[in-house]
């Protein structure tokens, strides 16, 4: 790549923002990803040693204003969005109060100091607006590196494989998944992830198999040995685990809500059910694992359209594109 930009981005470990970040700071020779601690990361003014010198400040608006310097453009970019009223009800008390009272003043400030806003998808533009009417925002969405999460040919194995990948949190319909598990034909196995949280004691269950915090350079393999993937979640900024069932050759079931519609077209990629229809959720998902020709055309339809829209280079093409401009404009 030929950014010629210094770009600096502090950014938290241990989420799909900072998988995105890394594979920035892997293509551009100037990009230099400072992964942070997620529990400092809870509280901006403990980061202050982190700050350091760059043409850009390529951060997250949670603490953005902490690594933002007056000789440098400097960015925030939105991959999920935590702060609207919509949001609260999967949060707990005290995240309410964390995310109103605390987080969402610094994310305002961010704001209005950055010089240019990103985001990953045009459902989280949409509340960026909503939240900020002043602020202007470009969507440059995620891209999956399609060489390395891609088909491979599923065995014989009569049991169907149906993956749940992520945080099994309320947000992500953790909640669902035994009652989900319940509502499946013998042959089929929920097989899930515990991401950052162990779930594992809560989700016992003969026809769920718990597989505990796989590291990311072994999750294609994952998605190579299952059928398709559920994702039953009610606020996704733009899902990498979507994106890479999807060049992994997997349909997708989920519910219409946020920014899966940007990824999943209903009755060819998978299916979505209105959310919080759960009966409708799990009407898609018997249908579809009966019909394993079903499976295979809906992920060769999945695979096909990331080849096109949401693969790799196009994702760094954006990027480099806009780091470039935003340069172009600091020396004018």
């Amino acid at each position: 790549m030929t950014l010629k930009q210094t770009v600096y981005s502090p950014l938290a470990s241990g989420n799909g923002a900072h998988v995105v970040h890394s594979i920035l700071a892997s293509r551009f020779p100037h990009y230099q990803l400072q992964s942070l601690s997620p529990k400092l990361a809870a509280f901006p003014q403990l980061l202050r040693s982190h700050r350091k010198k760059a043409d850009i400040i390529h951060t997250l608006p949670e603490y953005g204003t902490v690594f933002f310097r007056n000789d440098a453009k400097n960015v925030v970019t939105f991959h999920n969005f935590f702060w609207d009223k919509a949001y609260q009800r999967y949060c707990t008390p005290a995240q309410r109060i964390y995310y109103r009272l605390f987080q969402f003043p610094q994310v305002r400030k961010a704001v209005g100091a950055a010089d240019e806003v990103t985001t990953v998808s045009e459902f989280t533009a949409g509340l960026i607006r909503e939240a900020f009417p002043d602020a202007k925002v470009q969507v440059i969405h995620n891209g999956v590196d399609s060489e390395r999460f891609t088909p491979e040919p599923k065995t014989d194995d009569e049991h169907i494989r149906i993956l749940f990948s992520g945080n099994v949190s309320r947000r992500k319909g953790g909640h669902l998944l035994a009652a989900i598990a319940d509502r499946l034909p013998e042959h089929a196995r929920l097989v899930i992830t515990s991401g950052l949280r162990n779930a594992g004691d809560a989700l016992s269950h003969p026809r769920i198999e718990f597989v505990n915090r796989i590291p990311y350079h072994r999750m294609q393999t994952l998605y190579q040995q299952c059928n398709l993937l559920l994702l039953p979640s009610y606020r996704e900024g733009l899902s990498l685990s979507v994106l890479e069932a999807m060049s992994c050759g997997l349909p997708v079931i989920s519910y219409n809500a946020s920014s899966m519609p940007e990824l999943i077209n209903h009755g060819q990629g998978g299916y979505l059910a209105d959310a919080y229809d759960m009966d409708a959720l799990c009407q898609h998902l018997v249908r579809l694992i009966s019909s394993r020709e079903q499976m295979q055309a809906m992920g060769a339809y999945n695979r096909e359209r990331i080849l096109r829209e949401f693969n790799l280079p196009t994702m760094l093409n954006a990027y480099e594109q806009f780091f470039t401009a935003l340069g172009e404009d600091q020396c004018t």
